[in-house]
């Protein structure tokens, strides 16, 4: 069966909103780029930034989570070249830069991207970006434009967004770029709104070692919720060597797809262990603790299967986060000449993701394994975890999310 473990993302907004008349300083020339930074350097600070956000975005709820840093850094960064003085260094604090400016980011994000483009047929990825301008309102500057096309291959579109056929032609780039996945997002844009810049990334794959229904009569399972609820929920298993790895506080088991491009990373804190202060206090250094310590193991996993659908206004959390003044007035001149001032009007993520049993028919996977000596306990999902999908070359997340209640 083709593509059957599917995670869709789109990302919306970095709507920009036209507004009164301010003086504007001169703008600030960026620092010499040969001073700025390694590509470990901008892979560790994007890790960075997807661990605090997730750990925003997840705050103290029950409910389930998703989010998807690649997506948001995408989007944000394509705004950030439209950035000058205050507002520029706004963003290079919410984006966790470091010493880059956007000249070397690009130059990063753009290796990265090339990184990113699975090595066989079996997964696909796909990260689109568009730019909607009203040209009665913005006169695009020609070098942001060449910046933003060459770097993140930005569809650059004129439509007056006052224009209730704006909303359909939106609509109907998003069902494209999601290959019909998601069709209509957008009602309605607010008639004062001058840019909106998307971000649309679809990331389809197959499991290397696959999943079926439980052995016994019935599938389904305890799980035990976030709410300390316990509801039964369909559950897919499977005994093979798996990447695993395990601590104090965790026992974690890497996914390989089947082109081990990508993988799926399960994360279940420790008995006792409350899963949002683990997700307060997971940063990098777990992460990657995480990472080099995998090791193969003949493992029984039972996994419940889970779909997630989510939408996040990232508003709150930017600000809090450093974008403190961009929602009220931001300088965004580089992008252009607009009507009047600018600000941020949204950032909206919208998120879906289905986990099942699916994807093993016809495969034949070859594996070598680590001889062990002894097998871990069988790894039961009975209780709320984390999951993590990532690039596996990189270890950058694509997607890092929450399993509360898998039914929900």
């Amino acid at each position: 069966m083709k593509k059957p473990i599917s995670f869709i993302l789109l990302l919306i907004g970095l709507t920009i909103l036209s507004c009164g008349e301010i003086v504007l300083e001169a703008v600030t020339p960026y620092p010499d780029i040969e001073d700025q930074g390694t590509l470990e350097d901008y892979i560790n600070q994007s890790i960075e930034f997807g661990l605090n956000l997730f750990a925003d975005v997840n705050a103290d709820g029950d409910e389930n989570v998703l989010f998807s840093p690649y997506s948001l850094q995408t989007a944000l960064s394509i705004a950030m070249n439209g950035a000058a003085n205050e507002t520029l260094e706004e963003f290079r604090t919410v984006l966790n830069t470091g010493d880059f400016y956007p000249p070397s980011l690009n130059k990063q994000a753009e290796t990265i991207a090339e990184m990113l483009r699975p090595n066989s047929n079996n997964t696909t990825f796909q990260s689109s970006n568009a730019l909607f301008y009203d040209p009665s309102k913005f006169i695009p500057n020609e070098d942001y434009i060449e910046t933003i096309e060459m770097t993140y291959d930005t569809e650059i579109i004129a439509e007056s967004l006052s224009n209730p056929s704006t909303v359909t032609k939106v609509n109907d780039w998003i069902a494209e770029k999601t290959e019909g996945r998601v069709n209509k997002v957008i009602e309605e844009i607010d008639h004062s709104e001058v840019i909106l810049i998307l971000n649309a990334l679809i990331i389809t794959g197959q499991w290397e070692s696959g999943f079926s229904l439980l052995p016994e009569s019935s599938p389904d399972r305890l799980f035990t919720t976030s709410a300390n609820e316990t509801v039964f929920t369909p559950t897919v298993y499977s005994h093979t060597y798996r990447d695993f790895t395990s601590s104090d506080e965790y026992v974690s088991v890497d996914l390989n797809f089947k082109d081990s491009d990508y993988s799926l990373t399960l994360i279940q804190p420790s008995t006792g262990l409350n899963i949002n202060d683990f997700i307060r206090r997971f940063d990098i250094n777990q992460y990657k603790d995480l990472y080099n310590s995998l090791s193969k193991a003949n493992i029984k996993i039972h996994l419940p299967k889970f779909q997630i659908n989510q939408n996040i206004n990232m508003e709150d959390i930017l600000i809090e986060r450093g974008l403190t003044k961009a929602f009220q007035s931001a300088d965004l001149r580089r992008m252009g000449e607009f009507e009047g001032s600018t600000k941020l009007s949204k950032v909206i993520q919208d998120a879906y993701i289905k986990v099942d049993e699916k994807g093993v028919e016809g495969a034949a996977v070859s594996q070598i394994g680590v001889t062990l000596i002894s097998n871990p306990s069988p790894l039961k999902f009975n209780r709320p975890f984390i999951f993590i999908v990532r690039h596996v070359e990189t270890n950058l997340p694509i997607f890092i999310g929450k399993v509360g209640n898998p039914l929900k």
